[in-house]
């Protein structure tokens, strides 16, 4: 290029085209979340503050005041109401734990999502959680 080739336009750079929509990257979507429970249950109240601290959006259905939701917790739950009851999707959780919701998102999502994706998703850790099982087998080993 001689000296009076350059000009302010082709000194900057230029900005790649816009990706139109098919060529973006699809947004993960998160499976609807509701939550089942019933006033005074402190176990409700533990997970609302997890979920609330998670930032996951999800619904809260009082058992007591709605019979679809009991009847549901009861299909869950072997016939027992008991709560708090989370459906992530189309799977039931019985009194879980949030790695075991975080877990059930990830199973739900249509796409697959890894660990860090999920955090970024939802704004928190998610840290992996033993069920009954694993909890025995640690405190067996830990002897």
């Amino acid at each position: 290029m001689t000296e009076e080739n350059v000009t302010e336009e082709n000194m900057t750079s230029k900005d790649p085209a816009p990706m139109d929509a098919a060529e973006q990257p699809a947004t993960p979507e998160l499976p609807p979340i509701t939550v089942f429970w019933r006033p005074g249950c402190p176990f409700c109240m533990t997970l609302d503050r997890s979920m609330k601290k998670s930032g996951l959006a999800y619904d809260k259905r009082n058992i007591w005041e709605d019979p679809e939701a009991g009847e549901y917790v009861r299909n869950v739950a072997d016939g027992n109401e008991v709560v708090p009851t989370v459906r992530v999707g189309s799977q039931g959780l019985v009194n879980p734990k949030m790695g075991q919701i975080m877990q059930a998102i990830k199973e739900e999502s249509e796409q697959t999502l890894t660990t860090e994706q999920l955090e970024s998703l939802v704004g928190s850790k998610v840290e992996p959680q033993a069920g009954p099982l694993g909890k025995l087998l640690g405190r067996i080993l830990s002897n």
